[in-house]
């Protein structure tokens, strides 16, 4: 598969990094040289520093693409290169990435589709990274997710507490009484798939995967109580925009403050979020924490564009009494480390998330690996099953398994399965895998 990537900041490096090795012929089209360059490492991507909107450059290359990715800083510009490429090739699938929170809106719908700007998919990252905060927030004990499938699938990762309903219970057992499954956890630092442990015990972490449906059944793994009621938000736009809205759409009420330090921002807000405190002050005045009553905050969230602003606001809220801290890190990878020892309990990079988000898209006829987070020796495979698949209409059970492979989830025709040991492998599905690296190859064989 041949996919033109416009745009190579850092959602274009980390697709090109994430498809490289996935056998992908990559086309990357940048104005700026210097990013081009950062490219030319790889054998299968073609860089190349140029204008995109050129449309004698775009049609030396779509006939033989069949995906346009763009993902420059202009939305206009994004728009633009989708209906160029359309033009050229109608046949192309286009996605393309838009910050503005007017067009993602009540417009989305009436300005996108097949007889309007004819774009198949558009993404926001601001959006994309705003829910995920959100998830964090709604599920006690919730160390990190994976989400799959328009974010209908899910894999959390939970810490068991002294409350938790499955403390000392057996995984398997629990598998066969619930709608979701229990793929695996980590014990004493140590991944360990779930038919390898007799029982659960205080302080695993979970990784278990369910359907959004799911959710509230999810939320009482930890044996947390849901306190995260009083929340503060740093920054109003982008990111903290999309988690007041939801926020405000969520059926549980709760106590939201924003501080904002542009008045005009905060004119907007509170006509759009009736429910929310909005607080005008600059967010390096640590008195504006303090006016919040920050030391009272279930949780804290910094979302600035400030990557030393964000780590800084953390730390202080911790320091106040802060119960739990996220904070987003933009640019600046290298301070993770540095966030992690002021005791941030959740770090979010929105490139990350988007290139993850814009894989699931992406997943076609191929196999596309994740490295776990967590854990290195870990892959969250996803795959998709054709005709030629040696395990076509074979059961789960039936398959050459091992300890180090779990058969997760099947997304069939749209609809999520959480795989069972009877469960047949069909033709189209898109199946969830959770393996150890070393069996990388055996799934490959496999599924294709």
């Amino acid at each position: 598969m041949q996919i033109i990537i416009v745009g190579a900041g850092s959602i274009g490096y980390g697709l090109v990094e994430s498809l490289a090795r996935q056998n992908y012929q990559l086309i990357v089209i940048d104005k700026d040289k210097s990013l081009i360059d950062s490219l030319k490492q790889y054998n299968n991507v073609q860089a190349i520093a140029a204008d995109a909107v050129n449309p004698s450059l775009l049609s030396k290359y779509l006939p033989d693409s069949q995906i346009l990715i763009a993902v420059t800083q202009s939305d206009e510009i994004n728009i633009l290169i989708c209906q160029v490429a359309k033009y050229l090739n109608p046949a192309v699938k286009t996605i393309c990435r838009v910050r503005n929170q007017s067009i993602l809106g009540d417009f989305k719908n009436k300005l996108f589709g097949a007889y309007k700007i004819n774009i198949d998919k558009i993404i926001s990252p601001e959006l994309e990274v705003g829910n995920y905060i959100f998830d964090l927030l709604e599920i006690p004990g919730l160390l990190s997710q994976i989400n799959f499938e328009d974010d209908e699938l899910k894999i959390a990762i939970i810490k068991i507490s002294h409350y938790s309903p499955l403390l000392n219970k057996n995984p398997q057992a629990i598998n066969e009484s619930y709608k979701f499954k229990i793929i695996g956890l980590i014990r004493a630092g140590k991944y360990l798939f779930y038919d390898q442990v007799e029982h659960i015990v205080l302080h695993d972490q979970l990784y278990v995967i369910y359907s959004d449906k799911e959710t509230k059944a999810v939320i009482q793994i930890s044996g947390l109580a849901d306190k995260n009621r009083n929340v503060i938000i740093a920054g109003g736009t982008g990111i903290g925009y999309h988690i007041l809205e939801a926020f405000e759409k969520h059926p549980i009420p709760h106590y939201v403050k924003v501080i904002e330090q542009n008045v005009d921002v905060c004119e907007e807000l509170a006509s759009t979020f009736p429910h929310t405190i909005i607080m005008h002050g600059a967010l390096d005045d640590i008195q504006i924490l303090d006016e919040a009553e920050i030391k009272k905050a279930d949780a804290f969230i910094a979302t600035t564009k400030n990557d030393n602003l964000n780590i800084l606001l953390a730390a202080i809220a911790k320091n106040r009494g802060c119960k739990k801290t996220a904070i987003v890190i933009n640019d600046q990878l290298n301070f993770l480390k540095i966030a992690k020892t002021l005791g941030t309990d959740h770090i979010i990079n929105p490139s990350e998330l988007i290139v993850n988000t814009l894989i699931n898209i992406l997943l076609g006829s191929s196999m596309y690996l994740r490295t776990d987070e967590m854990i290195e020796e870990i892959e969250v495979i996803e795959v998709k099953a054709t005709l030629k698949s040696k395990i076509i209409n074979q059961t789960i059970e039936e398959i050459d398994n091992n300890q180090e492979v779990v058969f997760a989830a099947i997304i069939r025709n749209k609809q999520i399965i959480i795989a069972k040991n009877d469960h047949q492998i069909m033709p189209n599905d898109i199946v969830i895998i959770l393996a150890s690296k070393k069996y990388q190859q055996l799934i490959e064989y496999w599924f294709l």
